[in-house]
């Protein structure tokens, strides 16, 4: 073998190799210390030398310093940076108030100067703003108007092909429409395609949960529960009631052949009642579909079944025939449907016009025109809300794409409680929720506390032990009773702990210790008409409260003197809860 060696991708000899050691040996390496320079032939100490460097540099208490200041500008030049660059609310605010009238009291001056004088310019100035925006509206591709304030006496009602809720992953889309719901006033809450397998999701995350936090709900979801294989199920439909109109809602149901196809509620009990249906009619998918589409899953559903039809096929006729059943029993039906074909001579809306149905699309009467394409890369109108002849509506509006959550424009309809459910609304509503939440730790201990303290003062183990041992001579009956005697008293502690572990904050006036007195006030006054309500039978208590706002000898006040004191509270706390914000920060500061 030769004696060559491969080094730095070229052949070297050995005796090279030992001349370059020997000349290495013989070449002076300096070293520093702190008072001498020598020569140094160690070869690891300029490693060692440069370590020590690199030691000194990190364990200088300034660099870390300096590390973190640097991060902390770049963090706060951003921040900067993004606080000076308009948005797009910004800029379209210059634009709609760079024309004001100069010499108005909108842009300058005072208002009580030439208020006369300017007032034509002014209301000229704001009518113009307004129907910049509207024509601005109507350019995007809205069509419709919808007054801000709601009119007494209706119903709104809100659709939209959502394309995804994104429960799973938290998304923006929930708050959007928790937005939506509160500036437009929705009542009901209708929509298709939330994409969810509700049987997979938390329990806080689920529609009821998320949706107007705080607000009563009842309603219903739907989706396909024959496929249980992804948490994000394609398709699925959901319709629900927000606030008081839950009061009304009386019966709920979905698609019988658990497919999520529609899901619907009724409204009313009495002679008039609607059913409201919110659907999604499936399309055929294109050739590159890997079988997920809610197109397949029906075919693949039905097929098991013995029909070789097209899913859209059975989903009109088994529509259809529900509806005419409904139809048929005195029901008004509400249909809010992304029907995937033409509302106006597709085969489902031809069904719908035909006797004795006679359903039209609703959009249309309210908006005045047609409805607009729905998709925002599509032409088809295949979004509307239909409703039966005996449904009288009020303003519609279909709002621009991207106005809502998903790539379909967001349909809202006003309808009249009266041809809805006969306008007759509940005296007392029931509650909208329990004032318990165990998700608040700080709840849950005050709550645990407060019913220990109450068995243990009222010995409910020990007597509930003694019915779990009976003698033997004690009669069934008896034994029964003493039972459900125990668990109804058992179950007023339990309300009176959930009552004691919550407080809401009241803000119709601001706290202060001055109102808090006119507060107490009312509060005995109203006590005093209770007890001549002949409500209140122990007056100790309520003695002790008079004399201690200084009211004398309240039990003989008649019943029109006290309700003259009442008025007068009142009236006195109307007129201060002008004042109450400066009382407070008085009191704040003390």
């Amino acid at each position: 073998m030769s004696q060559a060696n491969l080094h730095h991708g070229r052949f070297t000899t050995k005796s090279h190799h030992n001349r370059r050691y020997q000349q290495w040996q013989t070449t002076p390496h300096l070293t520093h210390d702190s008072s001498t320079v020598s020569v140094s032939t160690n070869p690891s100490h300029r490693q060692n030398k440069n370590r020590s460097r690199a030691h000194r540099h990190r364990s200088n208490p300034h660099t870390g310093d300096i590390t973190k200041k640097r991060l902390q500008f770049k963090q706060g030049s951003k921040t900067f940076l993004n606080s000076i660059t308009p948005n797009h609310h910004q800029l379209s605010t210059l634009l709609d108030t760079k024309n004001l009238v100069q010499d108005s009291h909108l842009y300058r001056g005072n208002i009580h100067d030439n208020a006369v004088s300017n007032r034509l310019p002014a209301v000229s100035t704001q009518e113009s703003i307004e129907m910049n925006r509207t024509l601005a509206f109507l350019t995007a591709g809205g069509t419709g108007h919808l007054p801000t304030y709601k009119r007494n006496g209706y119903v709104r009602i809100m659709f939209e092909n959502w394309n995804s809720l994104g429960i799973f992953t938290h998304s923006w889309k929930l708050d959007r429409i928790n937005h939506l719901i509160q500036r437009h006033q929705i009542d009901i809450v209708a929509g298709c395609e939330s994409q969810c397998n509700w049987t997979l999701a938390p329990r806080h995350r689920h529609l009821f949960d998320i949706i107007s936090p705080g607000y009563m709900k009842q309603g219903i979801t739907a989706h396909n529960i024959h496929e249980n294989f992804h948490r994000d199920q394609v398709g699925g439909t959901a319709v629900m009631g927000v606030g008081r109109i839950c009061d009304l809602i009386s019966d709920k149901g979905y698609d019988p052949t658990g497919l999520g196809r529609w899901s619907w509620i009724k409204l009313g009990k009495d002679s008039v009642t609607t059913y409201i249906i919110s659907a999604y009619l499936p399309r055929k998918p294109n050739k590159h579909s890997k079988g997920r589409t809610v197109w397949d899953q029906h075919t693949r559903y039905f097929q098991k079944q013995g029909d070789l039809r097209y899913p859209s096929t059975i989903f009109i006729e088994d529509l259809v025939t529900q509806i005419n059943q409904w139809s048929l029993q005195g029901n008004h039906i509400l249909l809010a449907i992304d029907a995937n074909q033409d509302i106006y001579s597709g085969r489902l809306a031809m069904a719908l016009r035909q006797d004795p149905l006679n359903i039209q699309c609703l959009m249309e009467r309210a908006t005045g025109e047609e409805v607009p394409n729905s998709h925002f890369r599509g032409t088809g109108k295949i979004s509307t809300i239909f409703g039966s002849p005996g449904l009288a509506h009020g303003h519609g509006c279909c709002f621009p794409h991207w106005y809502g959550v998903g790539d379909h424009r967001v349909l809202i309809l006003e309808l009249t409680a009266k041809s809805l459910f006969n306008g007759a609304y509940p005296t007392i509503a029931s509650p909208g929720a329990r004032q318990l939440n165990c998700r608040i730790r700080r709840t849950t201990k005050l709550y645990c506390k407060r019913l220990q303290d109450l068995i243990q003062r009222h010995n409910l183990q020990n007597r509930l032990t003694a019915l779990q041992h009976p003698s033997k001579n004690s009669d069934t009956l008896v034994r029964q009773y003493n039972h459900n005697k125990w668990d109804e008293e058992f179950g007023d502690y339990m309300r009176s702990a959930e009552r004691a572990c919550t407080k809401y904050k009241d803000d119709t006036i601001e706290f202060s210790p001055t109102v808090g007195q006119w507060l107490k006030r009312r509060a005995i006054l109203r006590w005093l008409l209770r007890w001549h309500d002949g409500k209140v039978t122990n007056t100790r208590n309520l003695l002790r409260a008079a004399r201690r706002n200084n009211i004398e000898e309240p039990l003989n006040l008649t019943r029109q003197e006290v309700e003259l004191r009442l008025e007068a509270c009142l009236n006195l706390l109307y007129t201060l809860q002008q004042q109450a914000p400066s009382l407070r920060q008085k009191h704040l500061q003390w």
